[in-house]
Parts: structure tokens; sequence; C-alpha cells
């Protein structure tokens, strides 16, 4: 049994680790995709966009707010633990594993 200093609120360490690190990537991926989206409405013409414009600006102001809950909520109802982590560092290792192979340091 589990003594209360393994508890953290009344809830196992590693319950509140688990879900802690499930809010930061949610939070993490939420941010990378608010940049991306909002530097390439950077580059883009704005009279491309027109009367749009504001709506767009409404919309990235909205993204966060729905993505959050979205991506921790996707998280929590999966089986395996932090399903997205997992894809994240499938996305970005072998993109470190360039990384390393132009810099010349081997993989």
């Amino acid at each position: 049994m589990a003594s209360d200093s393994d508890r953290i609120f009344g809830y196992s360490r590693k319950t509140v680790l688990l879900e802690a690190s499930r809010i930061a990537y949610a939070i993490a991926i939420t941010g990378m995709v608010t940049l991306l989206v909002g530097f390439s409405l950077y580059w883009v013409d704005t009279e491309l966009l027109g009367r749009a414009e504001p709506v767009v600006g409404v919309l990235l102001l909205i993204l966060p707010l729905v993505l959050v809950p979205g991506l921790y909520s996707y998280d929590r109802r999966h089986e395996r633990d932090l399903i997205i982590a997992d894809a994240v560092m499938k996305v970005i290792r072998p993109i470190v594993a360039l990384i390393r192979l132009f810099r010349g340091v081997g993989p």
C-alpha cells in the first residue's frame, strides 16, 4: 500500500505526473500549432484575406481554447498512456536524426 508521502492531493504520484504531462503536451502542441498558423498568416498577403482577416484573427484566439481540452480529452480516452506524446516523438525523432546527420554528429 502506498504511504502518504507517495500521494499528492489524495492521488498517487504516478497519476498526478501522468495527468500533468498530458496537460503539458496538450498545451505545447497547441502552442506550436497556433504559432505555425499565426506565422503563416503573417506571410500571407493581407489583400488575399480581405474581409476575412478579422474572422481569422478571432479563430486564432479561439483555437487554443478548443485545441487544449480536445487534445487532453483525446489522450485521456485512449487506453495507452500518453498517446499524443508517442505520436509527437515519432515525428520528432526522424527530424532530430536528420539534424544530427547534417551536423556531422551521426545518428
